[in-house]
């Protein structure tokens, strides 16, 4: 947590969060592990529309895992967002819709979107 957040951060949480976020580790890491032993899914029974987003400020390794992973499933989009780090659905919201959100809708069509519409 301190290297996504950052030291000043993370000493900003309460301590309550703090020590909650320090329970959830172990399972934190032990799913991960699992993860890259056990995928979840495989690219080629993946029957809907993917669309896949990486800040532009985002870690080397979110960035390089979305890139690849647009790589292995077909039709996949790929979708950088300028100036934003891995929390840019938090960070700036607007732009996550936009670009990721909407075009997912855009392509599924009605009734759950159109292009050019918002979902909001």
């Amino acid at each position: 947590m301190r290297r996504l957040l950052g030291d000043a951060r993370w000493e900003a949480l309460p301590a309550r969060v703090r020590a909650r976020r320090r329970m959830e580790g172990a399972a934190l890491v032990g799913e991960l592990a699992d993860l890259r032993v056990n995928p979840p899914w495989r690219p080629d029974e993946l029957p809907m529309p993917i669309v896949l987003g990486f800040g532009s400020q985002g870690a080397a390794h979110h960035r390089r895992a979305m890139t690849e992973t647009a790589t292995m499933i077909p039709g996949a989009a790929l979708v950088e967002l300028p100036g934003r780090g891995h929390d840019a659905v938090l960070t700036a919201a607007d732009l996550f819709c936009e670009r990721i959100v909407d075009r997912l809708l855009g392509i599924v069509g009605a009734p759950w979107g159109s292009p050019g519409g918002h979902a909001r």
